[in-house]
């Protein structure tokens, strides 16, 4: 599969669970890097979650629109990204242990928009941040915003998915277009290997109708689990 990506950087990683981890090695390093953690190390942080998670914001209605600076915003898409993120952080898992990525300048200035009108305060200080300014970054969810529901622009540049996808320690979660996403190869792969897993395809409307909340009395190793 050409990438676009010279020469293997990385022979080891220890930031991602294993899943990602093998999904960025199929998809950028020749399926030559090696996982140095292994998943017991990374044990789920959201009870129900797999390590790579896609919700489908198509059936929301959900639609890209282009701003003055020939950035994207997609409203829809923000509003979901902001109302998961206030849940994660009303039940339990701390800020800092949330990242947001999205791919689009105008997009990011929006969530981070949307997060500061939120009701709970202590939302408002997750890391919101483009591609380029989250790289050598690391959260133990991150939570990934497409934005694009027709073409798909830069999103298609393999440094740029590259980074997206190896920044979370537990969770990976992709929030886009199930019609938009697979117009790229490698886009198309993460999709599939969301699918793959169990609970790893879901639909934001249906998802978010549920509010379907629970925190466990259990805590492993430090870490809330909950059932979202």
């Amino acid at each position: 599969m050409n990438t676009g990506i010279s020469p293997i950087l990385l022979k080891r990683q220890y930031r991602c669970h294993p899943v990602l981890g093998s999904l960025a090695s199929d998809l950028f390093y020749d399926s030559k890097l090696v996982n140095g953690v292994s998943e017991e190390k990374r044990s789920p942080l959201v009870k129900g979650w797999p390590p790579l998670l896609f919700f489908d914001i198509s059936g929301a209605g959900a639609r890209e629109t282009v701003q003055d600076s020939g950035s994207f915003v997609n409203v829809q898409e923000a509003l979901f990204i902001t109302w998961l993120a206030n849940a994660l952080v009303s039940n339990g898992v701390s800020c800092k242990q949330i990242g947001i990525i999205c791919l689009y300048k105008a997009q990011a200035f929006h969530v981070q928009t949307l997060l500061h009108q939120s009701d709970s305060s202590s939302a408002h200080s997750i890391q919101v941040s483009t591609v380029d300014a989250f790289q050598g970054g690391e959260r133990e969810i991150v939570l990934v915003s497409s934005c694009r529901t027709q073409s798909l622009g830069f999103i298609a540049s393999p440094n740029r998915m590259n980074v997206a996808i190896t920044r979370s320690r537990r969770h990976l979660v992709i929030v886009g277009c199930k019609r938009t996403l697979p117009q790229n190869e490698h886009w198309r792969l993460i999709l599939e290997r969301a699918s793959s897993l169990p609970g790893g395809y879901r639909d934001s409307c249906e998802y978010q109708m549920s509010n379907d909340i629970e925190i466990l009395d259990g805590v492993e190793s430090g870490i809330l689990l909950l059932e979202l």
